[in-house]
């Protein structure tokens, strides 16, 4: 089960996917062909449950308009070059000391 804050940022994405769809006046069927989908998975990604891909819910909302990170295509791209750029900076690898991993009880 998701944590609350995943669950109400899964349903405010769901939301702004329904919202987007309402505004072009389509039903569950026809956005959900739009966007390569079923009908019953269109509905879940409105429901903002997590249970559906990631690749199907930003693809539906990409198909219907709702800006992805609040940025468009361009910015998007900025957005993960800078994290691209960020990762280069980091070790490759991590090592952990046997005493941390030990430590580490926050399943």
């Amino acid at each position: 089960m998701a944590d609350p804050e995943t669950r109400d940022a899964l349903r405010v994405f769901g939301a702004q996917v329904r919202d987007a769809r309402a505004a072009r006046r389509l039903t569950v069927a026809q956005a959900a062909a739009r966007c390569g989908v079923s009908p019953r998975t269109m509905t879940l990604i409105e429901q903002g449950a997590p249970q559906v891909s990631v690749g199907h819910a930003f693809h539906a909302a990409l198909v219907l308009g709702v800006p992805l990170f609040g940025e468009d295509a361009d910015g998007r791209a900025n957005l993960a070059a800078l994290a691209l750029s960020r990762i280069a900076l980091l070790p490759r690898r991590t090592v952990l000391r046997l005493d941390e991993v030990a430590d580490d009880d926050d399943f």
